[in-house]
């Protein structure tokens, strides 16, 4: 830099003579002066004050300057503040600087330490940032936002990110979003969707359909097949069956069969067993596995077991265990229900006794009916009938 002095113009900073209209002589300026009349002043750096007088170059430069005149000022990244007066090159960096001249900042990223002072380069990055210089940010699909200094590449993708450096983004047809970090493929599609990005449609009645060929795996309610494109039985409970066979389980009401085709007889009161069409029970009157045979009409109320037509009781004149069997005429319409015996010798007692009350008599009549049949059994049956009081004048006779 150079500063006129005001007491220097005109030749008045000449070491010898001058002409006012041509310059100084061959004598040259005083010490700090310099050009053509000696009013320039030589720069503040250099370190005795002299500088040529053309030019203005000097030499050494004083400490923190640089350049031909010492007019340059060093880095302040310059350890000490000294620098080569050549080219400003310092010898070392203050801490955080780097370069030549050390006038360039090291990365703020940088996680400790300082920087190469040649090229910046600066281990490790604090978390979110790569490259030599910890100047370059990681993805943000990077999970924990951290990845390799040296070339960032993510060591794991957050669920919606792929790639080596995670930076990009899934299908939006992934389940949760969610795909191989190497390719992009979707780990999983949503109900009615395939395809290496789920983008593309299941047939029109599958449920769910094989990722990476679109084959059905599962079909909507009331369809089967491989396709899916053949009608579940409508005996089947909820409308669904087996996609592979069209089984299904368990029946409606009435229906039975793998398939719940088939009807139950409609003699079954309470539907019948899906395996084999067995009623669970019977409507009154019949029996069977099928309820396809009746009981027989000797059976009381019309009732019989299910399993093998047999009566709890026998209507008056018939026995056997299904009371398919009639008694004998002669005994007078009742006969043992095991074996059809017949009744014979059928004679009673009636017994008439008095009883004396309050002047008044009662008449109670028992009849003891004694009955031997016709292979020497004794059977008895007794019966009490009340019948209206009445008076008689010799209490304690006894009728037979």
């Amino acid at each position: 830099m150079f500063l006129g002095h005001s007491h220097c113009h005109y030749c008045k900073c000449c070491a010898g003579s001058c002409s006012q209209w041509s310059s100084c002589d061959s004598s040259g300026c005083i010490a700090g002066y310099t050009n053509h009349w000696c009013i320039g002043s030589c720069s503040t750096g250099c370190a005795n004050t002299n500088c040529t007088r053309y030019g203005a170059a000097c030499s050494p430069c004083a400490a923190g300057f640089w350049g031909d005149r010492c007019d340059q000022n060093c880095s302040q990244g310059c350890l000490s503040g000294t620098c080569s007066q050549y080219n400003g090159s310092c010898s070392t960096c203050k801490y955080g600087y780097w370069g030549d001249r050390c006038d360039q900042l090291c990365s703020v990223n940088r996680l400790s330490g300082s920087c190469n002072k040649g090229n910046g380069a600066c281990s490790p990055c604090t978390t979110g940032y790569w490259g030599e210089r910890c100047d370059q940010n990681c993805s943000e699909g990077c999970f924990s936002g951290t990845c390799r200094q040296f070339d960032g590449v993510c060591l794991t993708c957050n669920s919606e990110y792929w790639g080596d450096r995670c930076d990009q983004q899934c299908s939006v047809g992934c389940t949760s979003g969610s795909c191989d970090k190497s390719n992009g493929t979707c780990l999983l599609c949503p109900a009615g969707n395939w395809g290496k990005h789920c983008d593309i449609t299941c047939e029109q009645e599958c449920f769910t359909c094989h990722q990476f060929d679109g084959s059905c795996s599962s079909c909507k309610t009331g369809y089967w097949g491989n396709g899916c494109d053949q009608l579940c039985s409508d005996g089947c409970l909820l409308g669904t069956c087996n996609k592979h066979n069209r089984t299904c389980s368990p029946c409606s009401g009435g229906n039975w069969g793998g398939s719940c085709k088939q009807k139950c007889s409609y003699r079954c009161s309470e539907g019948c067993d899906q395996s084999n069409g067995t009623c669970n029970r019977c409507v009154t009157g019949f029996w069977g596995v099928s309820c396809s045979e009746r009981c027989e009409q000797g059976c009381n109320s019309a009732t019989c077991e299910q399993s093998n037509g047999y009566c709890d009781k026998c209507n008056d004149g018939y026995w056997g265990n299904m009371c398919e069997y009639e008694c004998n005429t002669g005994c007078n319409e009742t006969c043992d229900k095991t074996n059809g015996h017949v009744i014979s010798g059928i004679f009673a007692i009636r017994v008439a006794f008095a009883v004396h009350q309050n002047a008044k008599l009662a008449y109670r009549l028992m009849s003891v009916l004694v009955v031997q049949t016709d292979i020497g059994e004794t059977l008895v049956q007794h019966a009490t009938l009340t019948v209206r009081p009445r008076v008689i004048n010799q209490p304690g006779i006894v009728h037979v």
